[in-house]
């Protein structure tokens, strides 16, 4: 599997590395709150659409999401 995205996108495409074929969409939103501060201050939540129902299938896709976010959001 891999994710096509890109650096400062919010929005990645989970394909299968052989076949291209998209199983997934990690979609990264901030979190509204009641103040600027809280919403500089907090952390982005992960949106996924799973388009396979298979459970390790999801659970790569969770552990990517996670990948996803420290190599390109956190320093």
């Amino acid at each position: 599997m891999k994710a096509n995205g890109g650096y400062g996108a919010s929005d990645f495409s989970v394909v299968y590395s052989k076949s291209n074929e998209k199983i997934s969409t990690l979609k990264k939103r901030s979190l509204v709150n009641n103040t600027l501060t809280e919403n500089l201050l907090s952390q982005d939540g992960y949106y996924i659409s799973n388009f396979n129902q298979d459970c390790l299938t999801s659970l790569a896709v969770i552990t990517m999401s996670i990948m996803v976010d420290i190599y390109f959001f956190n320093n």
